[in-house]
C-alpha cells in the first residue's frame, strides 16, 4: 500500500511541474549560436502578458511603459524595471530605472546563449541575467522568468 501511494505521490509532483501555456512552446526555442550583437541593439519592450502581470502586482504604478534600451557601446537602460525575489514576490514598492554595462554570455551549461546586465542599485552591485530566445513569426526575444519557471510568470521582450 505504502509503494502505491508513493508512486501515486511521485507522479502528481512529476506531472504538476508543467509549464502553464502562457505561450505556445512550441513557438519558442533557446538561442544556441551566439548572436551578433547588433540583433540586440535597440529599443525592447513588453509584451501584453508580461505588462498585465506587472500591473496587477505594481498596482500603485497607474500608467508606466518598462523599456530596456541596449547600446552599441555596451550599455543599457532599463526603465521602471519591475523587481521580483527568487520566489516572485515583488522587492520593492516602485518600478526601477537602471543602467549599467551588458554582456552575451554562455549559459553556466555551454549550450545557449544569455545577456548578462550589470548595474547598480540602491549602492549595490547586481547582475540580472536574461535569457535569448527565437519566438516564431516574432525573431529574437529577451526572456526573465519571475520566480519559479513552472508558474509562468515572466517579463518577455520584444523588439520594437
Amino acid at each position: 500500500m505504502k509503494k502505491i501511494k508513493f508512486i501515486l505521490l511521485m507522479s502528481i509532483i512529476l506531472n504538476s511541474c508543467q509549464f502553464p501555456k502562457t505561450i505556445d512552446e512550441s513557438s519558442l526555442k533557446r538561442i544556441e549560436e551566439k548572436p551578433d550583437n547588433s540583433e540586440l541593439y535597440g529599443t525592447w519592450e513588453l509584451d501584453s502578458f508580461s505588462y498585465d502581470y506587472v500591473s496587477k502586482t505594481y498596482s500603485n504604478n497607474n500608467d508606466f511603459d518598462i523599456v530596456l534600451n541596449i547600446n552599441q557601446d555596451n550599455s543599457f537602460l532599463l526603465k521602471n524595471m519591475p523587481f521580483y525575489d527568487n520566489f516572485g514576490v515583488q522587492k520593492y514598492t516602485k518600478l526601477t530605472t537602471i543602467d549599467g554595462n551588458w554582456i552575451l554570455k554562455q549559459s553556466f551549461n555551454k549550450k545557449y546563449w544569455e545577456l548578462k546586465l550589470d548595474y547598480l542599485i540602491y549602492e549595490k552591485t547586481k547582475s540580472m541575467i536574461l535569457m535569448l530566445f527565437n519566438k516564431k513569426d516574432t525573431g529574437l526575444v529577451i526572456w526573465k522568468f519571475i520566480g519559479d519557471p513552472d508558474m509562468g510568470k515572466r517579463l518577455l521582450f520584444e523588439k520594437v
